[in-house]
């Protein structure tokens, strides 16, 4: 006998036969059903957790770089405040030296200059 492969509908007509055929067709349909789609449904599961697992990692590096992102912009927030305190005491400085200069000036202008006395408030 020449052995016969069968293939779509005749295969499985054939597998529900072997399984249990006749009136308890619907039961071997059932069991096929159950044999094919176990390792179908596990073969989609560590598909499905690969995909996950691929997933996780990447979400993990963007989480580091984002974290990374925040310190520099922590650090520069920092710099940009000593600055800030930096620049306010020189215009605090230079306000200062101003009015002092202002007032040096109108004592030397309230009075003829003479160098041996005003020589010093004028340096």
């Amino acid at each position: 006998m020449i052995p016969l492969i069968l293939g779509g509908a005749a295969a499985w007509t054939g597998a529900i036969t072997w399984l249990g055929g006749g009136t308890s067709m619907a039961v071997g349909g059932a069991v096929l059903g159950g044999i094919t789609l176990g390792p179908a449904l596990m073969v989609g599961g560590f598909q499905l957790a690969g995909k996950g697992e691929e997933a996780l990692t990447k979400a993990r590096e963007y989480e580091a770089n984002v974290n990374v992102e925040i310190a520099n912009i922590e650090a520069a927030q920092d710099f940009l405040l000593q600055v800030k305190r930096r620049t306010v005491e020189l215009a605090n400085l230079v306000c200062n030296l101003n009015n002092r200069a202002k007032s040096a000036l109108e004592q030397l202008e309230a009075q003829p200059f003479n160098r041996d006395r005003d020589a010093s408030k004028f340096q």
